[in-house]
């Protein structure tokens, strides 16, 4: 696997094992503090991988082809990332009506889903563009 394949699946599986716990842990009725402290704490894992997988000395960790998967994937991301934002605009529209209002805990919690379903999009799609098999590059 090659550098951006490390990151991509390390990003997926905190993702997603943060993800479950947070949820866990809101269903468990918990105090909103331990939700937020364990988002935090999920995200600085995710935003701190590129400096767990360091580039090799001497070795050209990204070409062209890397920087077509980047753009692609981010494409992908953004519009993913996009559509949840506007999914959870449209839920508490339906929920309290135009004339009803909702706390500002929720309206954090949007751009939090929409900043997990960018990662989470993001890291699955530069997988699948790899194959999924690290053929991309022989170590």
């Amino acid at each position: 696997m090659n550098r951006a394949q490390k990151i991509a699946t390390y990003n997926l599986i905190m993702m997603i094992s943060g993800s479950a716990v947070v949820l866990l842990t809101s269903l468990m009725e918990l105090p909103d503090l331990v939700c937020v402290i364990e988002i935090v704490i999920v995200f600085t894992l995710v935003f701190t991988s590129p400096l767990l997988f360091k580039k090799k000395q001497g070795r050209v960790s990204f070409d062209e082809r890397d920087a077509i998967i980047n753009q692609r994937a981010m494409l992908v991301a953004f519009s993913a990332a996009f559509g949840c934002l506007g999914g959870q605009y449209i839920m508490p529209l339906i929920k309290v009506g135009l004339e009803g209002s909702v706390r500002v805990y929720e309206l954090v919690a949007m751009y939090i889903g929409a900043l997990i379903c960018f990662v989470i999009s993001k890291s699955l799609m530069v997988l699948i563009q790899y194959g999924w098999g690290g053929k991309h590059a022989k170590e």
